[in-house]
């Protein structure tokens, strides 16, 4: 067995390795815990006491070894609780019992005379068709080819893709009914719906309904104009070059 030498009042003493190991380890605690300003410094003979700085390794060692353990400790406490808060909401679900209330339903119904938000800068901009220009017309083909021609095709013959892929086709915009229909005819289907179109007015504004309506007129005349519709600049080339 390994045996070190123990300097003490009285003489010198064998003592097993592990015992030796325990009583530095006691005197190196209570060292760190009065910030003395000696230390303990261990050899191949046995051990003996030098003073030292007192910010000493013993002290930072320490220090570092309780960092390394409590930041770890800290960041999964952490996790834990948002994990907790993110996954496991305590919040009511749409249809689900909730006793909070009076009538025991999650969804209410709004109270009388509630007004949404920019509700009525909505319905102006509904009832005041805006000024037709290029611009317009720009904005209403955009949108257009976004919401609508992939039923109605972008010519406004109503067969687009997914009419071709079995959807039920809506009608052209080109028969004599709906060339014959008003503009609002047009704001009010997209705005609320028709057959198995849905409503619009929660992706498209009101300015923007206007704006397709004016593209629709202009596909319409683009496929049942004649000579007389056109400027007379253009009417003049293409009597040229016939």
């Amino acid at each position: 067995m390994i045996m070190l030498r123990h300097s003490c009042r009285g003489g010198f003493e064998t003592r097993p390795v592990s015992i030796l190991r325990s009583y530095i380890g006691s005197l190196v605690r209570r060292t760190i815990a009065t910030k003395s300003h000696r230390g303990i410094l261990l050899k191949a003979g046995g051990f003996e006491t030098r003073p030292y700085k007192r910010h000493d390794r013993a002290v930072r060692s320490t220090r570092l070894h309780l960092h390394r353990i409590m930041l770890p400790l800290l960041l999964a406490v952490a996790l834990a609780a948002c994990g907790q808060n993110m996954i496991d909401q305590p919040k009511y679900n749409e249809y689900k019992p909730a006793p909070l209330f009076r009538d025991g339903r999650v969804l209410q119904i709004p109270p009388a005379g509630t007004v949404a938000r920019d509700d009525a800068d909505r319905h102006k901009a509904a009832a005041e068709k805006p000024h037709l220009d290029a611009a317009l017309l720009a904005r209403g083909q955009e949108q257009f080819d976004i919401y609508c021609a992939p039923c109605h095709a972008r010519t406004g013959a109503g067969n687009g893709m997914i009419v071709q892929r079995g959807m039920p086709g809506p009608p052209s915009y080109h028969i004599d009914r709906l060339r014959m229909a008003d503009d609002q005819r047009f704001f009010d289907v997209i705005t609320n719906g028709h057959g198995v179109m849905y409503s619009y007015a929660q992706r498209v504004t009101p300015r923007d309904r206007w704006a397709i309506v004016a593209y629709i007129r202009a596909l319409q005349l683009s496929q049942n104009a004649s000579l007389d519709d056109l400027p007379d600049d253009l009417r003049a080339r293409l009597q040229a070059a016939q």
